[in-house]
């Protein structure tokens, strides 16, 4: 997960393909494209997803506010997703349309990693969730100066713990590592009826339906293994 990549589409479609060889798909949002004081063009806020193509993937989410932006993909039968919470007078309600969007999916475990831009005890999103979340603290500082923890995780998954939080990106702010132990793949139970379990059709007993089965396969399928007994000699 990436908060404020600062790219614009030239530089996302690079990384795209850059990790689309090491197979990774590559969901983004876009840095907004702003005008400094001075004139000078320049792309600030953007999130990226990067996710490995051993696990079922799909987009779900993208919130672009004032206040900030969020980026929500279902990965493995959960929503995991990355935040950057703008220092702002509008991040409140960048982190009210965020909480609605949990709530109206309540029923199904979500993770969210990035920069909050306020320390944990202070969240402003979790007074707004319908169900109370676990926030996983680094414990330490996550900026390279200051003594602020910013960045961190919240999640309504169990087991979630951070493994990390070091100064090795060239970014002011550190890499703080996590695991996810309970992703899942989550697909539907499906089972064939047995067809012996059908009934045959009207008017024919059950010893005429064997029958008449075993007579058409007989006709059908052993003959034409026969042919390719014969064909493969």
């Amino acid at each position: 997960m990436v908060q404020e990549h600062r790219l614009g589409p030239d530089g996302l479609d690079t990384i795209a393909r850059t990790m689309d060889k090491h197979r990774y798909e590559t969901y983004s949002t876009p840095a907004v494209q702003t005008t400094t004081t001075a004139g000078v063009s320049e792309y600030r806020g953007g999130l990226i997803i990067f996710a490995r193509r051993t696990r079922p993937t799909s987009g779900h989410a993208a919130i672009t506010h004032e206040g900030g932006q969020a980026l929500i993909i279902w990965a493995a039968g959960l929503l995991a997703g990355t935040v950057y919470s703008a220092h702002r007078d509008t991040r409140g309600d960048f982190l009210a349309e965020l909480a609605h969007h949990l709530n109206a999916n309540q029923g199904s475990d979500w993770l969210l990693g990035g920069d909050w831009n306020e320390p944990p005890e202070q969240n402003t999103l979790v007074p707004n969730l319908a169900t109370r979340p676990h926030i996983c603290n680094p414990r330490q500082p996550t900026r390279t100066t200051g003594t602020r923890i910013i960045d961190y995780i919240v999640t309504t998954t169990p087991g979630v713990a951070i493994t990390g939080n070091s100064p090795d990106t060239g970014s002011d702010h550190n890499t703080v590592r996590f695991v996810i132990p309970s992703l899942r793949t989550t697909r539907p139970a499906l089972q064939l009826k047995p067809t012996e379990r059908y009934g045959p059709p009207c008017q024919m007993t059950r010893d005429e339906w064997r029958q008449h089965v075993a007579s058409a396969w007989r006709e059908n399928f052993d003959h034409r293994h026969d042919d390719d007994d014969d064909d493969h000699d």
